[in-house]
């Protein structure tokens, strides 16, 4: 399959291109300029197909997070991501 797809609550993203693009639109704004860090807030869990956690973005010099969501992830058969659903 050549598509993925990322399903978020205000869009959705077709193409690993754009998925691509989008990453690299979130690390620009809130990694390198925001002085934010992503960060696991629960253990990676998977069952056949399906690989889900949860996360949250906090200030880099530390404290509290400023913003918590979840991703589901549905492979492919080649355990490329097929769906990304954030939360």
């Amino acid at each position: 399959m050549e598509d993925g797809v990322h399903v978020y609550p205000e869009a959705e993203i077709r193409g690993y291109q754009a998925i691509e693009d989008r990453v690299e639109e979130a690390y620009e704004e809130f990694v390198r300029k925001g002085g934010f860090v992503f960060k696991l807030s629960s253990e990676v869990q998977s069952h056949h197909n399906l690989v889900r956690f949860n996360w949250e973005m906090v200030p880099a010099s530390g404290g509290e997070a400023v913003a918590v969501g979840s991703d589901c992830f549905v492979l492919s058969g080649d355990g490329r991501i097929r769906f990304d659903y954030q939360f």
